[in-house]
């Protein structure tokens, strides 16, 4: 194969690699090997290539099937690092932040109340584990990836959503993502207090603010002393975990944008359409 894929030829390595893409995963790992031995720069980029491609649509195919049962939102998170980082051992990393958020036995977790729940989080990963927003001078995917935030404690918007949605799963709680300009909150009801109209009060956490809480009249606040109009929440129609990695995926589209950045942005761009329901 090494000396098909140095043939100048165009049109012959696009036959070439309709066949490899054809073989599937079964592909990667002799393509590995070629492009670990070869000089050839024409032949690594080719086999690199290759790669990319099968790994593309086998991240397409894993994502389709997750968002038509999106149970674990760990198993979403997975896919798209995995396609990032081949040999990432993303259970390590979920076993770090299992680890961050371990300071209760499970018993005192889930009988707190909502309020204390949040508190506690919010001590463990911003007091606790020093857990910050990305460098405004990043311009990276870096900071959108588990990896990088933990390692580093800072991480971007998105992500630190993520990051305080996974620890309170540890504590059975219930909060759901909400997409803002340039950011995400995380919504929660307060079981103790009521509206006028006998409904739960709802609030919010700011993870990119150190956890900050408030309220829904205090968030409508803020958004119009801050002339932006569009402040209304954009309203969650799908399953809270689809609702997160398509706005985690959207984050990281307009990261590539800024920078241009062909091969990534298009796999992102084609990641973006699966989670919506678009692409075929």
């Amino acid at each position: 194969m090494p000396k098909l894929m140095a043939d100048p030829d165009v049109e012959l390595w696009q036959a070439l690699l309709e066949q490899i893409q054809a073989e599937g995963p079964e592909a990667l790992a002799p393509l590995e090997r070629i492009w670990e031995n070869t000089m050839t720069e024409l032949v690594q980029q080719r086999a690199e290539q290759a790669m990319n491609a099968i790994r593309r649509t086998e991240t397409a195919a894993q994502l389709k099937s997750w968002v038509a049962n999106p149970v674990s939102l760990e198993d979403g998170m997975e896919i798209i690092h995995r396609h990032f980082y081949p040999h990432l051992n993303f259970g390590s990393l979920v076993s770090v932040l299992l680890r961050w958020v371990s300071y209760l036995p499970a018993e005192k977790k889930k009988e707190a109340k909502t309020e204390e729940k949040i508190r506690l989080i919010n001590h463990l990963l911003y007091d606790v584990k020093q857990l910050k927003p990305a460098e405004a001078s990043e311009s990276s995917l870096a900071p959108c990836f588990l990896s990088h935030a933990l390692e580093y404690r800072r991480g971007s918007p998105v992500v630190q959503a993520g990051i305080f949605l996974l620890a309170s799963y540890a504590f059975d709680l219930k909060v759901n993502p909400v997409r803002i300009p340039k950011g995400m909150l995380l919504r929660w009801d307060y079981e103790e207090e009521q509206g006028w109209n006998g409904n739960r009060l709802s609030y919010f956490v700011n993870p990119s603010e150190q956890g900050t809480s408030f309220s829904e009249r205090e968030l409508e606040l803020y958004f119009r002393q801050s002339n932006q109009e569009g402040w209304m929440l954009e309203p969650v129609d799908v399953h809270p975990h689809v609702f997160w990695m398509k706005s985690w995926l959207e984050e990281m589209k307009a990261i590539l944008e800024q920078k241009k950045t062909g091969p990534f942005l298009q796999d992102v761009q084609r990641f973006h359409l699966c989670v919506q329901g678009l692409e075929n």
